[in-house]
């Protein structure tokens, strides 16, 4: 009889203790949509358009505070505004500088402004940065 009340009470128990999150992974996931996880960092550009990004040149993006954006696009460095709250991302009018470069990287640069005028949210996953469009799609992926 004491050995099925244990049993029984140790079947109760024991999936409502391991239900419960450590600390750390609670911090990960309030992290993964937090807007303040997105400042101070570099972030260097791994993937657009679901295809790995050229290694030559790398493209980065930095959030700044109070709403500032900057960053290189292949040829030139760019800034403008950015807003965001929980998951959810938008970049304002982005400027850049007006060099010109082999037809290569200016179509890289292209395509990777294109891509951030695109975005409308984000998650951050162990220091992997994956900016979506309006459908939810990943447009760009970032490395610290």
């Amino acid at each position: 009889m004491r050995r099925t009340l244990l049993a029984l009470t140790l079947i109760a128990v024991l999936p409502a203790a391991c239900s419960s999150e450590p600390a750390w992974v609670k911090q990960e996931k309030q992290a993964q949509l937090s807007p303040a996880s997105l400042q101070g960092h570099r972030w260097i550009c791994v993937g657009m358009d679901g295809k790995g990004a050229d290694p030559r040149e790398p493209l980065s993006l930095e959030f700044l505070p109070e709403g500032r954006v900057q960053g290189f696009a292949g040829v030139n460095r760019f800034g403008g505004s950015w807003s965001a709250g929980e998951g959810v991302l938008e970049l304002g009018s982005l400027a850049s500088t007006k060099m010109g470069g082999p037809s290569e990287l200016m179509d890289l640069e292209r395509r990777y402004l294109e891509a951030l005028g695109k975005v409308r949210g984000f998650s951050l996953q162990s220091g992997l940065l994956r900016l979506k469009d309006g459908g939810g799609a990943v447009v760009l992926e970032f490395s610290r």
